[in-house]
């Protein structure tokens, strides 16, 4: 009997030392509820979650977790000083479906480039949200001609691996673009029915007043096989007050650009302009929660089987 009531006090001391220890009842207390079906996290969540908080990178990376859920303003300073650009990282690191995901959001000074025309093999979407730009881009990867295109807001710009690029702000005053560059294993060749290298008209999907009885619309932008992907797409949505998605999984990383209204996400609420990133597998949804409808454009990747 002494050995038990021994044993008994070595474990009341050792549960009272564990609940005093913020990490250990946090965890625990995370545990219990998953357990009891209290938590809608996923257990690789929860698993990622147990662990000291200096190994969870490498646990998420075990369990195929690289990112987590992110959500950013875009209302960046237009102010430059002696700058001809300014580049404002938000998120760069592997991804559930991507290598590497890269977005940033560039302040280009008018009539300069960041750089001269580049070729890099990641894949690269530019979406201009203050002031028009020149894009110019070769007409083929093996070509010496050079088209030229100004875009600038409700237009989105698609640059396949390997083509030579580069952008120039027009003015008056700077000019801000997002960039999404991505990498991941290529294929061989050139898919067939590969998304083609040039610019997305999102102008008309913007202006556009569907009727109160039509509820959420979706307006497919594109949709085909990349070098670097099975699947890369972009829709745009218009959705009022309330309208939107419920709590669902994806099975692939979905890059959601807010470019009118406001959205409210698993991670709180977002304003235009903003971007909010889910990665593939995590349970997340989107609703209007702003003044007027709110308008935004989804850009989806899957990788490769």
């Amino acid at each position: 009997m002494r050995h038990f009531a021994k044993a008994g006090i070595i474990i009341a001391v050792g549960a009272a030392i564990a609940v005093t220890i913020p990490g250990v009842r946090d965890r625990g207390t995370l545990l219990v509820r998953k357990v009891l079906g209290a938590s809608a996290e996923s257990w690789s969540d929860v698993a990622v979650q147990m662990v000291p908080y200096r190994w969870q990178e490498g646990a998420r990376r075990i369990l195929g977790h690289w990112a987590v859920e992110w959500a950013r303003q875009l209302s960046f300073p237009l102010q430059l000083g002696p700058k001809t650009h300014l580049s404002y990282s938000i998120f760069l690191g592997a991804t559930p479906n991507l290598a590497s995901l890269d977005c940033h959001y560039t302040v280009l000074a008018e009539g300069k480039t960041p750089h001269p025309p580049h070729v890099h093999d990641d894949e690269e979407i530019i979406i201009p949200l203050v002031g028009d730009v020149d894009i110019l881009r070769a007409a083929a990867a093996d070509s010496n001609e050079t088209k030229e295109e100004r875009v600038g807001y409700g237009r989105l710009v698609y640059h396949t691996s390997g083509l030579p690029h580069t952008i120039r702000a027009v003015g008056p005053g700077p000019s801000g673009y997002l960039v999404l560059r991505w990498s991941a294993p290529a294929s061989k060749g050139t898919p067939e029915g590969s998304v083609p290298p040039r610019s997305f008209d999102l102008r008309e999907v913007l202006a556009a007043q569907p009727a109160a009885t039509e509820g959420r619309s979706r307006t497919l932008i594109f949709e085909g096989p990349t070098r670097l992907l099975r699947r890369l797409h972009a829709h745009a949505s218009f959705a009022r007050l309330g309208e939107g998605s419920a709590p669902h999984r994806d099975p692939h990383d979905v890059a959601v650009v807010v470019l009118q209204g406001a959205m409210e996400t698993t991670s709180g609420r977002v304003e235009a302009p903003g971007i909010i990133f889910h990665p593939a597998g995590r349970t997340h949804f989107l609703r209007s929660v702003g003044l007027q409808p709110a308008r935004y454009l989804a850009i989806e990747f899957l990788e490769r089987d």
